[in-house]
């Protein structure tokens, strides 16, 4: 089973490597319960496993990975983690988190636990004992304890289950204007180059008018010979009917019509 809880997170920075990634220390989760709709969840960091490195990501994200944490330690009862973040990535979230980070912009924790059943017990009366301290335990308000998990992940996030946190860098001014110094260089490579604008081009040159053709003696005799049918066919059409507009009587002959012509 695998279970996230948001929790205390406390941040220190020293100054950025060479390699540009930049070590943290996560104050990552202390041995008080976290109330959780009346229960309290306690994890007993005896049975607590975990692998030499372990992944920190955004908001749990896993497809936004943000650095790695590679000495995780116990210490008066609170669960530290050690690593960097590796801001080579030039994703905006990465650079969108580090400059808040640098802003001293407060940010919390969430691990990401997994568990088998046999691992969890369920106390609703009585106290138990874990983490060198007894937790009281009612029907009001059972103890849920994972004795045996295994811490997977841990995720930065904007809030806790703990509000009494806060995420802080500690960076001299020198270092820190030499980290923003290195962010600006990353959002410059990462920002995409302007795309050239496009050459001016010349104004399509116009068509040319067709030329007038020059009016010939033969062009001229065919247009006057259609010109002369026009009027012969009208003339034939005319004398078809009488003044008064009555048709020729059946057996008449009808009047003799002129036929216009062209002479050449």
């Amino acid at each position: 089973m695998d279970i996230r809880h948001q929790l205390p997170l406390e941040f220190t920075q020293t100054a950025p490597k060479e390699d540009g990634t930049v070590p943290f220390t996560l104050k990552a989760r202390t041995s008080d319960p976290i109330e959780f709709f009346g229960y309290k969840l306690v994890h007993d960091f005896a049975g607590m496993t975990h692998k030499e490195r372990i992944g920190i990501d955004l908001q749990h994200d896993p497809e936004k990975l943000v650095g790695f944490g590679d000495k995780i330690e116990l210490t008066d009862g609170t669960l530290y983690i050690e690593g960097a973040f590796t801001p080579v990535d030039t994703s905006p979230y990465i650079q969108d988190m580090l400059d808040k980070l640098a802003l001293n912009v407060p940010y919390e924790a969430s691990i990401q636990t997994q568990f088998e059943d046999e691992g969890v017990q369920f106390i609703k009366e009585g106290t138990v004992a874990a983490n060198g301290r007894e937790y009281a335990a009612s029907a009001e308000s059972p103890v849920i304890l994972f004795s045996k998990w295994e811490l997977r992940a841990c995720a930065v996030c904007a809030r806790g289950a703990d509000g009494d946190t806060a995420t802080t860098l500690s960076l001299s001014d020198e270092d820190l204007t030499k980290f923003r110094g290195k962010l600006d260089a990353m959002r410059t490579l990462a920002a995409p180059e302007p795309e050239p604008e496009p050459e001016p081009q010349p104004d399509p040159e116009p068509e040319p008018e067709p030329e007038p053709q020059p009016t010939t003696l033969a062009s001229l005799d065919e247009k006057l010979s259609k010109l002369a049918d026009a009027f012969d066919k009208l003339a034939q059409d005319m004398a078809k009917r009488p003044p008064g507009g009555q048709a020729t009587a059946p057996g008449e002959p009808a009047p003799e019509t002129t036929r216009y012509s062209w002479q050449k």
